[in-house]
């Protein structure tokens, strides 16, 4: 646990022990925890923060328990809030097009509280090609950059890591060419990224002059009052969700799995210890992302799944579509029949002799049969009279 973890967790359980007004840590009660978290919920907090609230205080218990402070852990049986039904603030991710707007932007604007715009866009590259948070950001160096390697990687250490261990992010080979150049100016011992505390106002200052710039691209009025009604670059969507600092975190791992990565991939990237998490929290897919899983259902067309269904009765059924589409149209037409080339040779006559056309067969049937008497049987060509 990270020294900002501690100093959080001491804060949220202090607010509690304050609230339910004990003096001894033997006195807290589940159904004071509960009034106390019920009131900050009156108050106005969300039930995702009065999750965070109810769990370090039952982190707190647990520890007093452990170090036989206390007998019984009197809060193990609460459980936690369903916060899908009081969801306040959601996070969306960026496209492709609004982080290159995005970082273009930034890059030649002015120095912003100590970090200028150079290097916020390079932040925000980073950000989105690792999905690293602000607090671990803070932490890189030039010696956590390892762009030679195959795969290039950017490690943070396990002090500054959220779950205590090395991370070894490997990273697209097209950002490390970018961070290669960008980090020669760097001095070789402390921090690359200068960021200020407020990392969300200064993304949303950053974002408000991107999309400013973005409308400001086309001449045409009817055009920019167009752009103006787009979700492009806005802090706030049409659906309420929100763009801040961490939102670069779920642009990452939302494209990750956008790009096919299975679950167990993604979760590694994402650095989650839940799957559930990484699935159902920071990947957010559009209705348009999940048109392309549909491509696997059957068709619903009478026509060709009955026709499709008599081939498999039949046994005549072609798994390839090209080799199924001519008994789904019209039979192949069958092929003219030719003359026989009278030149041709070896055609098996004796002597090398030409054989009768067919005109000349007929005419020739036609005159025996005038001059044979009646009753008279023809002969049977190659067999001869019997």
């Amino acid at each position: 646990m990270t020294t900002q973890q501690v100093q959080t967790l001491k804060a949220r359980v202090s607010k509690l022990v304050e609230m339910v007004n004990r003096d001894r840590v033997n006195e807290l009660t589940a159904a004071a925890i509960q009034g106390a978290l019920a009131k900050i919920h009156a108050d106005g907090l969300s039930l995702q923060t009065c999750q965070h609230y109810l769990r370090a205080v039952k982190q707190f218990t647990r520890w007093l328990t452990r170090e036989g402070r206390i007998e019984d852990d009197v809060l193990s049986h609460l459980s936690g809030f369903n916060t899908a039904t009081d969801w306040r603030r959601e996070r969306r991710a960026m496209t492709g097009d609004e982080l290159r707007q995005l970082v273009g932007c930034v890059k030649s604007s002015a120095t912003w509280r100590g970090m200028g715009g150079a290097d916020r866009g390079m932040l925000y590259r980073v950000a989105c090609g690792t999905g690293y948070r602000a607090g671990e950001l803070r932490s890189l160096s030039r010696r956590s950059f390892h762009l030679d390697s195959d795969p290039p990687t950017v490690t943070l250490d396990a002090r500054h890591s959220k779950r205590r261990r090395a991370d070894r992010q490997p990273i697209r080979s097209d950002l490390a060419e970018v961070l290669g150049a960008w980090l020669a100016d760097k001095p070789g011992e402390g921090p690359v990224f200068a960021i200020p505390d407020k990392t969300a106002m200064m993304i949303r200052r950053d974002l408000r002059r991107a999309r400013a710039a973005w409308v400001r691209t086309v001449s045409d009025r009817s055009e920019r009052r167009v752009r103006l009604q787009r979700d492009f670059l806005a802090e706030v969507d049409a659906d309420g969700r929100v763009l801040d600092f961490h939102s670069l975190r779920v642009t990452y791992i939302t494209l990750v799995v956008k790009g096919g990565a299975s679950v167990r991939v993604a979760q590694e990237l994402a650095r989650h210890s839940d799957p559930k998490l990484t699935m159902n929290v920071y990947s957010k897919l559009g209705v348009h992302d999940l048109t392309g899983a549909l491509a696997g259902l059957p068709s619903v067309r009478p026509d060709r799944d009955d026709t499709v269904n008599a081939l498999r009765a039949t046994g005549t059924y072609a798994t390839h579509p090209p080799q199924l589409s001519p008994q789904l149209g019209h039979e192949t037409p069958r092929r003219r029949a030719t003359a026989c080339d009278e030149n041709r040779s070896g055609s098996g006559n004796a002597g090398g002799r030409k054989s009768l056309s067919n005109a000349k067969l007929r005419e020739s049937e036609r005159q025996g049969a005038a001059l044979r008497p009646a009753g008279v049987e023809p002969a049977t060509p190659g067999l001869g009279n019997r």
